[in-house]
């Protein structure tokens, strides 16, 4: 879809409901007046960092743990799925395209908030301090999983880090 070359306020998403209109700046919609709720857009067509943007500015040490629990649920994802290809796990579902997602919900909670999560919002696990071998552990079963194998393989669930295993049967 090519936009038109105008500023980002005025650029739009058409959708065959209606258009969606591009916005640089982070607002909550709550109560909003428009029928639809503006699309945060912090780069350009090009990667550009857009001019007067009011984006959070993090530090690097945050932005690279940010990056490497993105490359460790990628790295998981991989090696598990793989096993699941092979007949090694019996079902697990990756969060491919969704890490970034992941991370910063997990980024943006406290460690007391509780999460009630679904399929593919593992990532905060990481975030906490849940390890590779605790996501195995549930993810084979085995007897040093939480849920004591009594849950689908990728039903994660910590008391610990506030966790709510994924329940498949409700909405």
């Amino acid at each position: 879809m090519q936009l038109p070359a105008e500023a980002p306020s005025q650029q739009v998403l058409d959708f065959p409901g209606g258009e969606v209109k591009f916005t640089p700046k982070l607002t909550f919609a709550s109560g909003a007046t428009e029928e639809w709720v503006h699309c945060y857009r912090v780069l350009d067509d090009n990667g550009q960092t857009l001019t007067n943007n009011y984006s959070l500015h993090i530090s690097k040490e945050l932005a690279v743990k940010m990056y490497t629990n993105m490359l460790t649920l990628e790295v998981m994802d991989t090696i598990f799925y793989e096993a699941q290809r092979q007949g090694r796990v019996s079902f697990y579902a990756t969060t491919t395209g969704e890490e970034a997602i992941n991370i910063a919900s997990a980024a943006a909670l406290n460690n007391n908030d509780f999460v009630f999560p679904q399929f593919r919002e593992p990532g905060v696990l990481p975030w906490r301090g849940f390890s590779l071998q605790e996501f195995a552990n549930q993810i084979l079963g085995n007897k040093y999983d939480y849920g004591k194998g009594r849950q689908m393989p990728i039903h994660y669930g910590s008391k610990k880090l506030n966790y709510i295993a994924v329940a498949s049967t409700v909405a």
